[in-house]
């Protein structure tokens, strides 16, 4: 078949003014600094960036050239020790998709990007347009294939895609000027020129008949193509994923087709062809039956041989050959293969030492981590060296492949953050990283960045105060507590809303209570329309806002640090809505339609003097308003546009403290206004074209922080500003479960700063901590207020919160000294818990006795559960006398036996307030023996102690355990462990019985029953509950019923009942045996229907194979049933307590269904919810209607 294309028709592109560009230059700011280059140097962190394309100078082999995805141009000149980026004279390219160097003249250097060919005369260490070239926002959208034969580096050819056409371009002037040459609605998925002839040209364009792709070529230059179909079919009836080509200056001759499907498991189908006359004629190589076109094929030296798989062929499919070998090819989809025999076999490695999948999987790839990361896209190779260029960065074998390649990606700037937060002052960060995983630095505990866990992980958020605590979305969404002692052992919850998919925003943290933070609950695919709130650090969620009737997410959420109540969110498409109580009720204060002019809205800041002075931005580029103002709350509204370019506009952030700084994230770099400027200015030198979606400032070092599609970028404020105190606290109330308040700072303030706070009815009363932590367990009175006063070299700030903390105690102390080793006249024991942090108890000094170990027993009055003590040293500056250095604590129900100490340490020289945490015990007496005084004397001295009472639940009492096996693994919160009754050497027979406590007396409307996961033994069938104030009067039981054969979780709901204890007595075992086994167990207490409750049992780790639990909710149901995390189900059906089915739902990947239920006549019913999946085991969920 041959293309003819008129000449008559030919576009001609002609380079006008290659100075010109639409960056503005920075009058302000200094030049912007990457950071963290190092990433992949202390842990396996799966990878640093995408690359896409990779080249290797033909004159000198250590100096490679590498194409980002979104970063533009790096180059190393000694393999891959060190990196540049040398794209900084063409700072609107991102995508690379090619590089080819000129064998006529190896400094000149052609690349394929996204904004067109760009070219170097100096080997590739700088870069500058050609004619053919898009400004951004305009640019080329993929298949940017750049070529040229050994005869000249003046003609190249190139292609690229057009609206829907897909386009050939020559130029024979080293692209100032190029030619249309042809043009296909079909496909190229590639293109190569014939290594000693200029006019030969080679392409795989996609059958316009099938899903095939076919092999064209032309002899003159582009201008008639002809469809090949010996050797290599043409128009076949195998469909096809991708192709890809490759030609070498070894053999002129030699043409290679690399071409695949991917199916799946054995529909994964490759095959290798080989012309060695100019592509005139092929011959199939590999792989399976040579007159077969394309079928799977898993011998021994096959390429898809041991998990070599084919997955995502048409993003990534890189292939090459040997510029110096034509036999040598290599090739890679998910792993990296390579052949010596032109195609015919394929191994990992020439040695033989890495055979299989696993091995390849868990070679040392570099120091800090093993395995290749898969997902290619570029390969060079010359001589001995192979270079690879994959998802996670770049590898390097310099013996050509005898052994796998090595990871040499550290040094490459290729980051494309798909959620970035950090901590308010010590840097503590965390990002989500697009093909690869979510990672966390801590440079005192881990040295670096680790990875976590996730694959195209997405939101990322620090808590800016608790910084241990983060928030993400890897593959799910979930809360971890992230380890202090190592890189391993972060604990893993899920998080109880959905954090969207690629939304590049933050959750949003209140000014004043940290671990109260509201958030987009934005579902599968975006799809929950709701916005939530939480106030106990992600444990439970309250729906404050549905966006369901116009399906549309609040994308942007921010309280103001002027009045905390006030609350603003940004609702897509154009929409704000602001609240004046913290999120209990809502206005619309949209700006007006005119000035929107039917745009979305994105980003909204609010001033930290004034909350109702606002600005909100819009996000496209096209937009005739960036930047939207009010100063009167949304009442009314003003363009505040001047100065910006026509770019997108990504992120917005005010710098508190400031005359009204604001700083703006475009593609073309970050702008920044203040009081008194007319328009928007260029903030900062040097950044390059890119998404900027993440602004954060640090105000202790002074620095505004960039997350961008190219890695993180840091620059100084555009100017330093007095201090402004700000506090915040874990929370607001005390209550009869815990009165310490956990103080911190949350200032605009210097490294340097000095802090005083005052804390009346508290103790202490004062402190010069950044982080007091302060007792309320004596105080009286409704509520209690703080002050706290910085300091820094720019001057002082204070903040008072009057009646900040709410007092819900329903009793106070009633803690008293039992008894005391000694005392002094005036410092008797009893001033230990008197609640004033100005008097203390101290030892006799005169006594002959006065010698450590010193003793304090208290008596709580009730024997109660002890999780730990409070312990405020004394408070004056007489150089610590008295205060006690290392410290033993005991728990009794008998004060004149102790057994072994529940905890011990030793206490620093301060007067800041100690708290000491210990597994519960239950008791009514502590005793506090204090071994030895922080400078060695013989005196202790107590300021105030206290007892922390636990009101988690635990076990009271089962009836038998076996040793490992322990009863109170039935609420250690961990999925892996179980209680299970004894079954040797004792075999005790049903019922058996476990007792839970909590605490106090609870209302309570359920429990949930996890089974055992790993095998049937023990799980329960037939079942019994109550629930009661007296663990040993029962009365009637609150529920009864039979559970399935099943690792689901198991929901009972029953009619309200108040009770401290609970009770499961179970019956029979689903297989008859005598045992009894739980994961886990816990209560269901009456919610709200606006609150989502997190499952108290969670997964201990999440891994690739794990998934959130299905839940469905309300229970009891009322009208509408919803189902959430049910994507991989692809029927729900319903039934009654009789198993008759009531009616069948067909699922399409929904991942949150909801089902009306209304119209079913029956009420206190069970109703049965089973769902379907072909990949997995069904899942039944019983519910009351």
């Amino acid at each position: 078949m041959r293309t003819f294309f008129s000449i008559s028709n030919r576009v001609v592109l002609i380079l006008l003014a290659l100075t010109i560009s639409p960056f503005a230059i920075a009058q302000n700011g200094t030049p912007w600094s990457q950071l963290f280059l190092d990433w992949n140097n202390t842990q396996d962190n799966g990878g640093v960036g995408v690359v896409r394309s990779i080249r290797i100078n033909p004159s000198r082999t250590n100096s490679v050239l590498i194409g980002a995805a979104t970063a533009g141009i790096w180059h190393t000149s000694d393999s891959g020790n060190n990196y540049t980026l040398v794209s900084g004279g063409v700072p609107e390219v991102e995508w690379v998709n090619e590089i080819v160097y000129s064998r006529a003249n190896t400094e000149i250097v052609y690349a394929g990007t996204d904004v067109g060919v760009v070219k170097s005369l100096d080997a590739g260490l700088t870069w500058s347009y050609t004619g053919l070239r898009r400004s951004k926002p305009n640019h080329y959208s993929e298949d940017q294939w750049v070529d040229l034969a050994n005869t000249s580096s003046d003609v190249v050819y190139a292609t690229v895609k057009e609206g829907a056409s897909y386009k050939l371009y020559k130029t024979t002037d080293g692209g100032v000027n190029w030619v249309e040459m042809y043009s296909s609605i079909h496909r190229i998925w590639d293109m190569r020129v014939k290594p000693n002839d200029s006019n030969t040209i080679y392409i795989l364009e996609q059958s316009s008949a099938t899903g095939w792709i076919n092999f064209k070529r032309s002899t003159d230059g582009g201008v008639v193509f002809n469809t090949v179909s010996n050797g290599f079919p043409s128009n076949s009836n195998n469909n096809t994923h991708r192709a890809r080509l490759a030609t070498t200056p070894a053999n002129n001759n030699v043409v290679y087709i690399a071409i695949g499907y991917n199916g799946g498991g054995v529909e994964d189908k490759i095959s290798f062809f080989k012309s060695s006359d100019s592509g005139l004629s092929f011959t199939k190589k590999c792989c399976g039956n040579s007159n077969t076109p394309l079928e799977y094929a898993n011998g021994p030296s096959d390429f898809t041989y041991e998990t070599c798989h084919l997955s995502q062929l048409s993003w990534n499919f890189a292939f090459t050959v040997s510029e110096t070998n034509e036999d040598v090819i290599a090739c890679a989809a998910n792993k990296l293969k390579i052949s010596e025999d032109g195609g015919e076999t394929w191994k990992y490695d020439r040695s033989g030492n890495v055979v299989t999948g696993a091995q390849y999987d868990n070679y040392s790839s570099n120091n800090a981590h093993t395995g290749v990361h898969g997902d290619h896209h570029g390969l060079s190779i010359i001589g001995d060296n192979i270079w690879n260029a994959n998802d996670g960065g770049v590898y390097h074998s310099s013996d050509r492949s005898n052994t796998v390649v090595l990871d040499k990606s550290d040094g490459l700037g290729v980051q494309e953050l798909w959620g970035y937060s950090q901590s308010f002052k010590n840097d503590i960060m965390a990002v989500g990283l697009n093909h690869n995983q979510i990672c966390f630095r801590d440079d005192n505990v881990y040295g670096g960045w680790i990875g976590v866990n996730g694959a195209d992980a997405m939101a990322a958020n620090v808590n800016p105060i608790d910084d241990q605590y983060m928030y993400n979305h890897p593959w799910g969404h979930e809360r971890v507590k992230r380890s202090l002692e190592g890189k391993t052992g972060h604990e893993h919850q899920e998080l109880g809303i959905e954090l969207g998919y690629i939304t590049l925003d933050n959750l949003e943290f209140d000014p004043h209570q940290y671990y109260t933070i509201y958030g987009s609950d934005y579902g599968d695919r975006n799809e929950t329309y709701k916005l939530a709130k939480t106030t106990d650090n992600a444990k439970t969620w309250q729906v404050i806002k549905n966006f369901e009737e116009e399906q549309k997410n609040a994308v942007s959420i921010k309280v103001s640090f002027a009045n905390s109540n006030y609350v603003y969110a940004v609702v897509k498409p154009g929409k704000v809505i602001k609240s004046e109580d913290k999120g209990e009720t809502w206005a619309d204060v949209s700006p007006p339609s005119n000035l929107v002019n039917g745009k979305n809205l994105w980003r909204i800041a609010v001033s930290d003097k004034d909350p109702n002075h606002i600005w909100v931005t819009i996000s496209e580029n096209d937009a005739q308003n960036k930047v939207l103002h009010s100063v009167d709350g949304g009442t009314t509204w003003a363009n505040f546009s001047a100065g910006l370019p026509n770019q997108n506009i990504y992120s917005l952030i005010y710098q508190r403290g400031s005359d009204d700084i604001l700083y703006l994230g475009t593609s073309f770099g970050v702008y920044y206004r203040k009081n008194g400027m007319q328009q928007w200015a260029l903030f900062g030198t040097g950044m390059p074209a890119c998404k900027t979606p993440f602004l954060f400032i640090n105000y202790a070092t002074g620095k505004l922080r960039l997350g961008t599609s190219r890695g993180l970028w840091e620059n100084d404020l555009i100017g330093r500003t007095p201090p402004k105190a700000n506090i915040t606290a874990d929370r607001n109330v005390i209550d009869d479960t815990n009165q310490i308040i956990k103080y911190a700072d949350y200032s605009v303030i210097d490294q340097n700063a000095t802090y005083l706070w005052s804390f009346p009815n508290g103790i202490p009363s004062t402190s010069i901590e950044e982080r007091p932590t302060v007792s309320y367990a004596r105080a009286t009175g409704d509520s209690f207020t703080a002050t706290l006063t910085v300091t820094d070299s720019r001057g002082t700030s204070t903040q008072t919160l009057t009646d900040f903390i709410s007092n819900e105690k329903t009793t106070n102390s009633a803690e008293t000294v039992h008894s005391s080793d000694s005392e002094r006249v005036g410092y008797e024991a009893i001033k230990a818990v008197d609640g004033d942090a100005t008097t203390y108890w101290f030892t006799n000094w005169s006594s002959d006795s006065n010698t450590y170990p010193h003793n304090l027993v208290i008596d709580i009055g009730t024997s109660e559960r002890i999780k730990g003590i409070s312990y405020l040293p004394k408070q004056d500056l007489d150089s610590g006398s008295g205060r006690i250095g290392n410290f033993e604590v005991y728990v009794s129900d008998d004060p004149n036996n102790w057994g072994t100490a529940v905890a011990s340490g030793s206490w620093p020289n301060t007067s800041e307030l100690q708290i000491v945490t210990f597994s519960p015990k239950r008791g009514r007496y502590y005793k506090l023996s204090a071994l030895s005084e922080v400078n060695g004397g013989n005196d202790a001295a107590i300021a105030e102690i206290n007892a922390i009472i636990s009101t988690d639940p635990y076990v009271y009492s089962f009836d038998s355990e076996q040793a490992g096996d322990e009863a109170f693994k039935a609420v250690d919160k961990n999925n892996g462990t179980i209680w299970h009754t004894e079954w040797t050497p004792n075999n005790p027979p049903y019922p058996h019985e476990l007792v839970i406590d909590l605490g106090k007396t609870k209302e309570i409307n359920g429990i949930n029953y996890l089974p055992r996961q790993g095998q049937e033994n023990g799980r329960i069938a037939s079942y019994e509950i109550y629930v009661s104030d007296d663990p040993t009067n029962w009365g009637d039981t609150v529920a009864t019923g039979t559970w399935l054969n099943t690792k689901e979780l198991q929901t009972v709901n029953f009619a309200s009942k108040s009770g401290r204890y609970y009770k499961l007595k179970a019956l029979s075992e689903v297989n008859g045996n005598d045992w009894a086994s739980v994961a886990e167990i816990n209560c269901i207490y009456p919610t709200s229907p606006n609150v989502l409750r997190k499952s108290h049992i969670t997964a201990q780790k999440i891994s690739s194979s794990d998934e959130p639990f299905v839940v469905a909710y309300p229970n009891p149901i009322v009208d509408d049933l919803k189902i959430r995390n049910v994507c991989n189900y692809h029927t729900i059906m319903i039934f009654d307590a009789n198993q008759i089915k009531l009616f069948e739902v067909k699922n399409n990947k929904k991942d949150n269904v909801k089902i009306p239920l209304g119209n079913i006549n029956r009420s206190n019913t069970i109703i049965f919810v089973r769902l379907i999946s072909n990949t997995k085991p069904p899942k039944t969920i019983k519910l009351i209607k």
